[in-house]
């Protein structure tokens, strides 16, 4: 019975950690900011402000679809425009991209 009672807790932990690893839901930041992953940081800072000036939300302040995209666009030069938390994001990723079932 007890080892009845293991196997069923080993096989939930392991559905939880399929499922955790297969939904994760973290950006990709190159997309976003429509650049490659090989892209040099001066590349990323010109993307960035190339489409900052689309989706100013100053420029239609009730828009809020605008304001939502230049938020992620925001959220992706900074993790990408700063090379420590860039380095970062690429190993996470990669982790992540080694770990899916």
């Amino acid at each position: 019975m007890a080892y009845a009672k293991v196997i069923i807790l080993s096989c939930v932990t392991l559905a939880a950690i399929y499922l955790a690893f297969t939904h994760h839901e973290e950006p990709n930041y190159y997309e976003v900011l429509g650049v490659s992953e090989g892209s040099s940081a001066k590349e990323i800072k010109r993307a960035y402000r190339k489409q900052a000036g689309r989706y100013r939300p100053d420029a239609a302040p009730d828009n809020e679809e605008r304001r939502e995209e230049y938020r992620k666009l925001s959220e992706a030069y900074e993790i990408l425009g700063d090379p420590e938390t860039r380095q970062a994001y690429d190993k996470r990723q990669l982790s992540w991209r080694s770990l899916e079932f």
